[in-house]
């Protein structure tokens, strides 16, 4: 692990730092409560803080209470080592966001013990935020190919418009409609086929576009900012991308056929994510034909 030794005492950091190296964890080393601040407002990321109560200037509890205010995502572990042994004073130093309390003169021993403790509390904390992070990811990404679903596309789109009430810029969005495919063996529509084209649309758009899967066989691309002419030479970039060289998949390379199409919002008051929808939805009912890219076009009136 990787801790931080705040300790005024050049003798007792010594031997505490040597303790820490001994035991296989890297130190970052404060002379005093100032200098432990500085280290925590630097950004430098550590496991677990060792923190003596007195030291000239910031006091251990007021470290403790800026690690806190500064580290909220991950928490490090805080242990405070210290002569003041009163209740009132242990009291006060885990008040101040300590997880463990020492007394000096410690022993090896047991601060080794508490040390291999901190690090089993923070294994269960990277695990838990390890866990939120994979449920938000899937609270907005479809899992099998990567992309933004269905929820998060309408919520990505109805945020755009709504910035654009307030300041006007237009907005495209390109449908991709994937017909199927063939190659050396015949391929059915499965996921592994979306995801390939996914990657092969998501290689060609902007750097500012968002790709979503907001069906079985149907990838929006939201380019902000993009105009209709715009967003219809990146509509025919994609389709002639996908039909110019086959994709990858686990069953080997496929020929894609796809339908595009692209609605652009231009700028109005009453810019509405209903209307966008149902101009989409016209697209996949009246698909180009033989995958021409761009064959139906639809913009909102200014």
């Amino acid at each position: 692990m990787r801790i931080l030794l705040a300790e005024d005492d050049p003798v007792l950091r010594c031997l505490l730092q040597e303790l820490l190296t001994r035991w296989g964890h890297e130190t970052l080393v404060a002379e005093d409560g100032d200098a432990a601040v500085a280290c925590v407002l630097s950004g430098e990321v550590f496991d677990v803080a060792i923190l003596d109560w007195m030291m000239p200037g910031t006091t251990g509890p007021d470290v403790c209470r800026r690690i806190r205010e500064t580290h909220v995502d991950r928490r490090p572990f805080v242990l405070m080592l210290t002569a003041k042994s009163e209740l009132e004073d242990v009291v006060g130093g885990l008040d101040a966001g300590a997880d463990e309390y020492l007394v000096k003169p410690y022993r090896p021993a047991e601060l080794a013990a508490r040390v291999r403790a901190a690090g089993r509390l923070m294994r269960m904390q990277d695990d838990l935020i390890a866990a939120r992070k994979l449920v938000a990811y899937q609270t907005s990404h479809d899992l099998a190919t990567g992309a933004l679903n269905r929820q998060a596309v309408l919520a990505v789109l109805h945020g755009l418009l709504l910035e654009r009430q307030a300041a006007p810029s237009p907005l495209s969005v390109v449908r991709v409609g994937i017909v199927g495919g063939s190659g050396e063996r015949r391929v059915r529509l499965d996921d592994d086929l979306v995801k390939a084209v996914f990657e092969r649309v998501t290689m060609s758009a902007p750097g500012s576009a968002l790709v979503g899967r907001t069906s079985d066989a149907e990838l929006l691309v939201i380019l902000p900012d993009a105009d209709e002419p715009e967003a219809l030479a990146r509509a025919a970039a994609i389709s002639e991308g996908l039909h110019s060289s086959p994709v990858s998949t686990p069953l080997g390379p496929v020929t894609v056929a796809v339908d595009t199409g692209v609605v652009t919002a231009r700028t109005r008051v009453d810019l509405d994510l209903a209307w966008l929808l149902c101009a989409i939805d016209a697209l996949a009912a009246s698909p180009a034909r033989d995958g021409a890219p761009g064959g139906f076009r639809f913009s909102l009136a200014s």
